[in-house]
């Protein structure tokens, strides 16, 4: 199911009010038990799937901070590729956005308001929530755009930065993410951007730089002096102020209000499960809710998805609906204004749901915290649910329901994302890089709206509490008279010298001042300090101390976020947060080790340590008194496992005359967290696990032990049960699986064996594992065969992705009986070089399969059966057989499968023609590949192009670099071929490449 609508599966019937508040609590199941179509079980399991669903596009390893990259696969597989942008991510549905898409894609390659030799600008200006990035959104994921800039097509977001070095700095990580940045100047910073450029592109050809949500023209005023130096590059902004456009002198396009119709059909997919068409009891009162919308997408989405649990027999409620948006208008208001109060009703409706909760305003405190973040910066959800669980906020729904914590919060976002109040980002899962990445966001209005909310004169004491000033430091103290982004300086100490801050810290329990250039605490008690709660400070780079009297100013926290800054050590008044419950210490490169007060914190439930300086675990065992901890990550944390001599080691002893050998193992401090659910740990120069310790975390669910000298995984660990991740990557001195993990291990969803090269064979019974989703065995070179009783009837029929990329010496894929692997949806075989044929059956394995790979599989037989018989893949829409030398003819079952949107035969030196229609007497043209977006053949055999895959309708992108024989007519150096001039004069536009 398309992520879009993960939300929504709740909402499908008329009880859809009962199902979005059962998991709520007791309340609510004594108010609905009465219902005579009121099912408890029934309704449970669809609100639980709907999280479900969103819990399993989470990545069983991105929760830890891993990297998004494969190191076991050929880099030239894995890196993002030259030819490749960043998808953006866009909703489902769309209206009133072509003419305008149209008018935006002529600029681009046609501006009239290009200087001569220079840069073409082209500025986007309308209302805040009127469309304008989704506008540049869909134009940056069009194929010919990308690649009539040369795939050279980035995009940032601008918004309250106010220093024309940040924008710098943001485009250079964008064009080159590895860049160091180092400058301090403009002059500086224009000059590294141009290393940058032409380090990265020393062609110097097009570029297309997108810069969304511009608040001011003079911090983009160095920006043509760097653009210039490479022909035909273009800026487009966007901006809610036209005056930006103007001075930018730029080709101006107007983002206008939707039409009515337009207006209708967007209401209505929201407020009615994706119907565009009005309810015909409704009309009357939609037609006029969407009037006071006035037309602007971003009201007609949210006020939408606030109805959408509104039941459609009771116009009543459609009808207070319609007063309420009409009450909140005021005629003198500004635009900000009458927006958010048009929005705030979306906000409002969540008490409905919140009545039903314990603390009465579950689902609004939880939308509250976007808020907490910079403006436009996508959050990891895993992220975002740990705050949400370690402030308690879902204690009652655990108690009440039995719901666990995870799955609790992830309905409840799951109810934010069908209100149209939260986003998901659909650049979650990268199927080549083989990572899932999910992250939300929301729209720059949404959370202006949430501050608003926060700030307002009639907010409740619980909203007030909320002092969210994320990037406030960034703003700029502006000398009088001085120009944006000149001559400013920047208040890096805390409290700053800002009116009123002394008086709203006064009211606050959570208080957000993430990427906001602190530099400084108070290193005296803070004087009347509130009690605090929630205390995020993490994207500091700047602070490198706590001082001890600072921190012990908030004894009441619970959330305290220290991630990425400069520490260098933490204070030992840390031990007096003893309600603390949640410590993020990840990527403090210079933290070199905790207090042994961390013991002290008893209550802690959450604690990352992820790629920070630390050499060694506190000390005085701290570690084996946070009892109540279940999370724990110390990937990256360097020798902090590593078994080391005791404190009395290197004495010498006199009654022996030898020193004291005497050794400590760290790893034993874990038997004592037998509440643990999640942990990480990656230790480089161990070859044992002590299985005993380890052994008693019964509770684990997810664990990734990355230990690379480790030759086999300790009997003890059949006691982890419930173990539903089991990630053993890079452990290369791994020379088998124990057998107990099929027979013991029923509960695993994802397996990752990922560079385990030293694995010869697998055990048969691992298809015991009846609930495996996962199995990732790329880069495990020494695997000969794996069972053939894997392919038999039934075995994994849960399972959707299957990887056994680099799989070298894998000789033979076994036979494929029909019912096996039911649910396989991907399939990667590429780089296993040793795999000369697959077998006749395998085309059993198609009935979902919608990604297969077979490409650079030196002596694979692509022309045998298992082309031949494609034709039962009839869900495929990715088929890779790139660099496959033995392929010499695409057979009639490619052409025509339905669904294949994307060929990739590039690399096939004796594929030297491209099959017809007429070579298999087709008899509809239209089955001559029906889907196909994108033929990729670059570096191939082809010596022509047939005018049949030129006239494809669906056709998009025709890669053909490095095709020497397709460029001119035999002979001739300048006389173009016939299916060049026929791509020319083709009605559906067509990018060739070559």
């Amino acid at each position: 199911m398309p992520l879009i609508n993960l939300a929504t599966i709740h909402l499908e019937t008329e009880t859809r009010t009962k199902e979005l508040t059962i998991f709520l609590g007791q309340q609510t199941q004594n108010k609905l038990q009465s219902s005579a179509d009121f099912n408890k079980e029934r309704v449970f399991a669809r609100i639980k799937g709907g999280a479900d669903q969103l819990l399993h596009h989470v990545s069983a390893r991105g929760t830890g901070g891993e990297s998004s990259s494969n190191q076991y696969a050929n880099n030239d597989y894995m890196r993002l590729a030259d030819d490749q942008v960043e998808e953006q991510p866009l909703p489902r549905y769309i209206f009133g956005m072509e003419p305008l898409r149209r008018r935006l894609h002529e600029l681009l390659k046609n501006n009239p308001m290009a200087d001569d030799g220079g840069c073409k600008r082209i500025g986007i200006w309308a209302k805040g929530g009127a469309g304008k990035t989704l506008l540049v959104q869909t134009v940056m994921n069009d194929v010919l755009i990308r690649a009539h800039f040369e795939y050279r097509v980035y995009m940032v977001h601008i918004g309250d930065t106010q220093n024309a070095v940040q924008v710098q700095c943001k485009l250079a990580q964008k064009i080159d993410s590895s860049a160091a940045w180092n400058a301090k100047t403009e002059e500086e910073g224009k000059t590294d951007l141009l290393n940058i450029l032409k380090r990265k592109h020393p062609s110097r050809g097009k570029c297309l730089f997108i810069l969304d949500d511009v608040w001011e023209a003079d911090i983009l005023s160095w920006l043509d002096d760097v653009l210039n130096e490479n022909e035909g590059c273009c800026i487009v902004v966007t901006t809610r102020n036209q005056d930006v456009v103007r001075r930018l002198q730029a080709a101006e396009l107007r983002v206008g209000m939707l039409s009515q119709e337009d207006s209708t059909k967007l209401f209505c997919v929201h407020a009615f499960n994706r119907n565009e068409d009005v309810h015909p009891a409704l009309r009357g009162v939609v037609e006029n809710i969407v009037k006071e919308c006035g037309g602007l997408p971003l009201a007609l989405k949210v006020v939408g998805g606030a109805l959408a649990a509104t039941p459609v027999d009771r116009p009543d409620q459609w009808d207070l609906a319609l007063r309420k948006l009409q009450e909140a208008m005021g005629l003198d208001e500004s635009h900000e204004t009458r927006l958010y109060r048009r929005l705030k009703l979306s906000y409002d409706y969540l008490l409905r749901l919140d009545g039903f909760s314990s603390s009465g305003r579950l689902h609004r405190e939880c939308f509250l915290y976007f808020a907490a973040f910079p403006e436009d910066t996508p959050i990891p959800t895993q992220d975002l649910i740990n705050l949400w669980i370690a402030e308690g906020l879902l204690d009652s729904t655990v108690s009440e329901v039995g719901m666990d914590p995870e799955t609790a919060a992830y309905a409840v976002l799951a109810i934010l994302i069908a209100r149209s109040l939260v986003e998901l980002d659909s650049k979650e899962w990268s199927r080549q890089h083989n990572v899932h990445l999910l992250t939300c966001k929301v729209h720059d209005v949404i959370r202006d709206l949430a501050l608003h909310i926060i700030q307002s004169e009639t907010a409740e004491i619980w909203e007030k509490s909320c002092l969210f000033k994320a990037g406030w430091w960034k703003t700029p103290v502006r000398a009088p008279g001085a120009a944006a982004g000149r001559n400013i300086e920047y208040d890096t100490n805390f409290p700053p010298r800002r009116r009123r801050f002394k008086e709203l810290l006064k009211e606050t329990r959570k208080l957000s001042l993430v990427d906001s250039n602190i530099a400084s605490l108070p290193h005296s008690k803070v004087s009347g300090a509130p009690p605090l709660k929630v205390l995020l400070l993490q994207n500091n780079l700047g602070l490198t101390k706590i001082p001890n009297a600072f921190l012990a100013s908030f004894k009441q926290l619970t959330i305290l976020d220290l991630s990425s800054t400069g520490l260098a050590a933490l204070p030992s008044s840390l031990g007096t947060l003893r309600n603390l419950t949640f410590l993020n210490l990840r990527d403090n490169h210079s933290l070199q080790s905790l207090p042994a007060s961390l013991g002290r914190l008893t209550n802690l439930l959450h604690l990352d340590l992820y790629n920070c300086g630390i050499k060694s675990l506190p000390p005085g065992k701290a570690l084996t008194k946070l009892v109540n901890l279940t999370y724990l990550n110390t990937k990256g944390c360097g020798q902090i496992w590593e078994a080391r001599r005791s404190a009395a080691a290197g004495l010498w002893c006199v009654s022996f005359g030898e020193y004291s050998t005497s050794i400590v193992d760290p790893m034993e401090e874990l038997a004592a967290l037998t509440k643990l659910r999640k942990l990480w740990i990656w230790e480089g120069s161990r070859q044992s696990i002590p299985g005993e310790a380890v052994g008693k975390l019964m509770c684990l669910r997810y664990a990734n032990l990355s230990f690379p000298r480790l030759p086999a995984v300790p009997d003890e660990l059949q006691a982890l049960v419930n173990l539903e991740t089991l990630d053993l990557n890079s452990c290369s001195r791994l020379v088998e699986l124990p057998e107990w993990i099929g027979e013991r291990m029923t509960c695993l969803k994802f397996l990752d064996l990922r560079g385990c090269f030293s694995i010869i064979q697998l055990h048969q019974n691992l298809n015991q594992l009846t609930n495996l989703k996962k199995l990732d065995l790329t880069g495990c070179s020494g695997i000969l065969e794996l069972p053939a009783c894997w392919f038999s009837n039934y075995s994994f029929p849960l399972l959707e992705e299957l990887w056994l990329q680099g799989c070298a010496r894998l000789k033979k894929f076994p036979e494929v009986a029909e019912g096996a692997l039911s649910c396989l949806a991907t399939l990667n075989i590429s780089y296993s070089s040793s795999l000369d044929t697959l077998p006749d059956s395998f085309p059993h394995l198609g009935v979902k399969l919608t990604h297969l790979n077979m490409g650079n599989c030196g002596i694979l037989n692509v022309d045998h059966i298992s082309l031949h018989h494609l034709s039962a893949f009839v869900c495929l829409q990715e088929l890779i057989l790139k660099n496959s030398p033995r392929l010499t003819v695409l057979p009639r079952s490619v052409v025509s499968l339905p669904k294949l949107a994307k060929l990739d035969i590039g690399g096939c030196p004796n594929l030297k023609k491209l099959p017809e229609p007429s070579d298999f007497q087709l008899p509809d043209p239209s089955n001559y590949f029906p889907s196909l977006e994108e033929l990729v053949a670059a570096e191939s055999g082809l010596e022509d192009i047939p005018a049949s895959v030129i006239d494809i309708p669906t056709l998009k992108l025709l890669n053909l670099r490095d095709c020497e024989k397709l460029l001119y007519i035999s002979g001739t150096s300048t006389q173009e071929p016939a299916w060049r001039a026929q791509a020319r004069t083709r009605s559906h536009e067509l990018v060739v490449l070559g």
